[in-house]
């Protein structure tokens, strides 16, 4: 409702006895509010409605199509192979890893690949981050349901292969130092140079990437079931069953191979990046940055209870024998190479540079 005239909203409601229905009814019969009919509207003042409402809005890329229909979730998309990859990865994961998915139900592979899976009425923590305001022990609780999949991805470890360390490699240093030539090129500071963040002079980003891939080749590799790209917004916390659900599995290893295997540290700091690296507030646009010159002053808007997270990471290992410190070279280092990613908005591409480093400067111990 939109009200031009206060007072004769005033007047209605007294003579109605304060009843905003009545009121309304009383306006309209008086021909003193005009009624605007539309051909749908959308409830969202109960739970069941609103996620009635949010299964028509849903978020894909270009090249894929999602559709929901009677609790049944069917994505598509013209990149067979990646479809494929995901319906195999639920298909074939072991049990202990498929109780933390949504139920699989079946793949087509005619004139557009596709699969279904069940339609899970419970938010993406991307979503509660950013929105929910959710309570410092609330988050502990889903950190702690997160750790679950973890402890029991460990439980499928493998002896990696000379293949599959190659692949590692490759992932973490020759594919990062690719990314950021290419974004070398636009990026608004120089990488040969030293930067001053937030009033602190530190080393060159040149530099800093290479010492954070040496660090990160240094960490022991854990071969096992993966996810492939375990951040905020492919995980579902179902809070009835305080559970998580896992949706948008990678299913592919850096050479483009089908599998279910994997470094589970990349899932661990793909996790990480969420949790402390705060990267679904910067897609969202909850920061304040300044680029002058080699010059940054940077800050991040979010809240105090999701804040007090990276606290109480410092005192758990979501993956044993993996503590936090260990896995901050891989955390900023998916900042650094994830730059070239987000060319279509420039300031959201400074904003991830920026965070890059404020991680290390953090990580070095200039909080």
């Amino acid at each position: 409702f939109a009200f031009s005239d206060k007072k004769t909203l005033s007047e209605a409601l007294n003579q109605s006895n304060f009843n905003y229905i009545t009121a309304i009814e009383r306006l309209v019969e008086n021909k003193k509010i005009k009624l605007n009919y539309v051909d749908d509207w959308f409830d969202l003042g109960h739970i069941n409605s609103y996620f009635q409402v949010r299964s028509k809005f849903t978020s894909e890329r270009s090249f894929n199509s999602i559709e929901i229909n009677k609790n049944i979730v069917r994505k598509q998309s013209l990149k067979r192979k990646k479809i494929l990859a995901e319906a195999k990865w639920f298909q074939t994961v072991p049990t202990g890893i498929k109780r933390l998915t949504p139920n699989f139900f079946c793949k087509e592979d005619k004139d557009v690949t596709s699969y279904s899976i069940e339609y899970i009425h419970y938010m993406p923590l991307n979503e509660l981050a950013v929105h929910g305001h959710l309570p410092s022990n609330s988050w502990i609780q889903i950190i702690n349901s997160c750790k679950e999949y973890f402890l029991e991805a460990k439980n499928y470890q493998l002896k990696p292969n000379v293949k599959q360390l190659a692949e590692r490699e490759n992932l973490i240093k020759y594919k990062t130092l690719s990314r950021i030539s290419d974004y070398k090129k636009y990026s608004p500071i120089r990488f040969d140079a030293p930067v001053t963040y937030n009033g602190m002079k530190i080393n060159t980003p040149n530099a800093i990437v290479e010492e954070l891939i040496e660090s990160s080749l240094k960490t022991p590799a854990l071969f096992s079931v993966m996810h492939g790209d375990f951040c905020f917004s492919n995980i579902i916390f179902d809070s009835r069953a305080k559970a998580i659900k896992l949706i948008d599995p990678r299913g592919l290893t850096s050479t483009d191979e089908l599998s279910i295997y994997g470094d589970v540290t990349y899932d661990l700091a793909k996790f990480y990046h969420s949790v402390i690296g705060f990267y679904d507030f910067i897609i969202s646009g909850c920061f304040s940055l300044n680029i002058e010159s080699q010059n940054i002053d940077f800050e991040i808007h979010a809240p105090k209870d999701f804040l007090n997270l990276e606290e109480y990471t410092k005192d758990i290992d979501l993956l044993d024998g993996y503590t936090k410190e260990m896995m901050m070279p891989q955390v900023i280092l998916l900042f650094f190479s994830m730059l070239p990613l987000h060319s279509d908005k420039p300031k959201r591409q400074s904003a991830l540079l920026a965070n890059a480093l404020r991680l290390y400067v953090n990580f070095q111990g200039g909080e």
